[in-house]
């Protein structure tokens, strides 16, 4: 019963990291503009579970490890190679100032675009064995 509970659960976790990376992986996601092909920083974000490598310059999983117990203990997972480095906005494509802010299982993103007056707050979460993704505030002073 452990047993098919834990293949349960980590088909769970690999439909959402298959989820994740066909948004933040590959193509023009309708979100994010442009790619960039430039050395990204990065940073980890973990729980002990998982383990994902994030872009610090701006918004985007590079990839995912787990930590699990089992057989899978140490897969990799790819997210987005491509450094991202603009967003859409009705239609437009803007190039924000952005800022994080990381703490062990989170980082927070703040990308200010002063073209428009806009400020978005965003982050990625890691909890158990779930990568949460939230746009958490957006002000517009323009």
């Amino acid at each position: 019963m452990i047993q098919k509970s834990l293949r349960s659960n980590l088909r769970i976790m690999l439909v959402l990291l298959f989820l994740l990376t066909q948004f933040f992986g590959f193509g023009n996601p309708p979100f994010f503009g442009e790619t960039t092909a430039y050395a990204a920083s990065q940073t980890t974000i973990q729980s002990s579970n998982l383990n994902v490598t994030v872009d610090d310059a701006f918004p985007r999983i590079i990839q995912y490890q787990w930590l699990g117990a089992g057989a899978s203990n140490g897969a990799v997972f790819y997210g987005n190679e491509d450094t991202l480095s603009q967003v859409k906005i009705n239609g437009m494509t803007y190039t924000p100032t952005v800022t994080s802010v990381v703490t062990r299982d989170t980082i927070t993103y703040t990308l200010d675009i002063s073209s428009i007056g806009v400020t978005m707050k965003m982050y990625f979460k890691v909890t158990d064995n779930l990568v949460e993704f939230k746009v958490s505030d957006i002000t517009e002073t323009g």
